[in-house]
């Protein structure tokens, strides 16, 4: 048990570690971008004076994007994808590549990320769920990634058992499904012990009563109280 708290706090801590260098290399690579501009901006100045003016406000704007986009990654901007988006659309479920882990997670502020093997079974009874979520819960986003093809972040994030299912809210991995724990444990778990899941964690808001396990409480109690009276 302390081990794996150990090993729970040492991945966040990778994890978290991982995203703020990501931040910052985005950064130093806008101001990077943005030095070189005002070289080029200097050696025109020579030659044209009307057009510096110009130039000048163009870098001023490009330095205020710059900011803008590394406050907006900070705080986990909410981006949905759109029809010619090249990101992973809301409402779908698809692979992403381990090129686009660290920005899939920066770029939206909820997502559910499934590490899988294509050959694995469980894997695949996880994708058929996950698939049906997604569809029905929009409002976060749902991605996959097979495990093989992303070695780095797999031994970062402490990945051994397939399936694993990562929860990311603002960029930060705060909680994960191994195998089917806490569903059950069975290959036939049901969808709606996956939905409670994200609902009791967050991630996804309740359609209705069932969703939340609330109906499942009240009927669990009017059972009860049934039962109290024959017993008397």
């Amino acid at each position: 048990m302390h081990n794996a708290l150990l090993n729970n706090i040492a991945t966040e801590i990778v994890a978290n570690k991982v995203m703020e260098d990501k931040l910052k290399e985005y950064e130093e690579a806008q101001l990077k971008e943005l030095e070189e501009t005002k070289t080029i901006i200097k050696t025109n100045k020579e030659e044209d004076d009307e057009e510096d003016i110009f130039a000048v406000d163009a870098d001023e704007e490009k330095l205020i994007e710059v900011m803008k986009e590394r406050k907006r990654l900070e705080q986990g901007g909410y981006q949905k994808g759109g029809k010619d988006s090249k990101t992973a659309k809301y409402g779908d479920y698809r692979d992403i590549e381990e090129s686009e882990f660290l920005d899939t997670l920066l770029k939206n502020k909820k997502v559910v990320c499934h590490f899988y093997h294509p050959e694995f079974e469980k894997c695949k009874v996880m994708d058929k769920h996950l698939r049906q979520i997604a569809y029905d819960h929009p409002e976060t986003l749902f991605v996959k990634i097979n495990a093989e093809k992303a070695p780095f972040f797999s031994v970062k994030l402490n990945i051994k058992v397939l399936p694993t299912v990562i929860f990311s809210n603002e960029g930060k991995a705060f909680e994960r499904i191994v195998g089917f724990e806490g569903l059950d444990g069975v290959e036939d778990f049901k969808t709606l012990s996956l939905i409670r899941k994200l609902v009791l964690n967050k991630m996804i808001q309740p359609k209705n009563n069932q969703e939340s396990g609330k109906m499942s409480i009240a009927k669990k109690t009017k059972i009860n109280n049934d039962d109290s009276d024959e017993d008397y």
